[in-house]
């Protein structure tokens, strides 16, 4: 497995791919490439439940909520960590990297990159990027608002419309899943899943040069309380 000892190696990976890629950190290195929603059973059971209550909820508190598009309500809750069947990446290997290094440090990290094409060739026959709208994609999309609904079994690679300051800075785009299997553990997982190991050692070094590089919590989260956050923790100086 290829180590990323700096962001050096980290741009030399990605510079030698041909390919469109998608990134993805994990500061520890056993997470499994599983959505929260599907890691649980019983949270599993209750999806309605929860994307009903919060689109109940959240009017009250962020005033931009979409009206009638599941796509952009789901994109939305997972961003704000609603347990959903979306999982985040991003187009940028640098972001990907900072929530590699961001926590835990002593624990070995993982960076994936996914090929979104031949994952969605793998899994659904279609060798494109879909957008949320696509008919194959819409199905798993709406299935979190529809009582009783059942998901189809295929996951999808969506490459959305920004609906969130976040979504923008992140660079986000998701794979939406129908069954709880760990991507890592797909037998056809070399054909679209890059794995990268961020060991110990690096993670600090790491961490230091994405932020002289503006990697950093005010930029990847653009809200006033990181930003106030890094100010009072003397990140600018005085």
């Amino acid at each position: 497995m290829t180590e990323i000892m700096s962001v050096q190696d980290l741009v030399s990976i990605a510079d030698d791919s041909s390919r469109e890629l998608w990134w993805r950190g994990h500061a520890q290195a056993h997470y499994q490439l599983v959505p929260a929603l599907l890691r649980s059973p019983e949270l599993s059971s209750v999806e309605h439940n929860l994307t009903t209550r919060f689109q109940l909820r959240a009017p009250a508190l962020f005033p931009n909520c979409p009206e009638d598009s599941a796509n952009k309500w789901l994109f939305l809750m997972q961003h704000h960590r609603l347990p959903t069947r979306v999982l985040d990446w991003s187009q940028s290997p640098l972001i990907a990297a900072f929530f590699g290094v961001r926590h835990h440090p002593e624990s070995t990290g993982t960076l994936w990159a996914i090929d979104p094409i031949r994952f969605n060739d793998v899994f659904c026959g279609k060798s494109l990027i879909m957008a949320p709208g696509h008919e194959l994609a819409a199905p798993l999309i709406r299935a979190p608002f529809q009582e009783d609904a059942t998901p189809p079994s295929y996951s999808v690679a969506v490459l959305p419309a920004d609906g969130h300051p976040r979504m923008s800075a992140q660079q986000s785009c998701f794979t939406v899943h129908g069954t709880p299997e760990p991507l890592e553990n797909h037998p056809r997982r070399e054909e679209f899943l890059v794995e990268c190991s961020i060991p110990v050692s690096a993670k600090a070094t790491i961490r230091n040069q994405l932020d002289r590089l503006g990697i950093r919590p005010s930029y990847v989260f653009p809200d006033l309380d990181h930003l106030a956050r890094e100010i009072a923790d003397g990140k600018y100086g005085t």
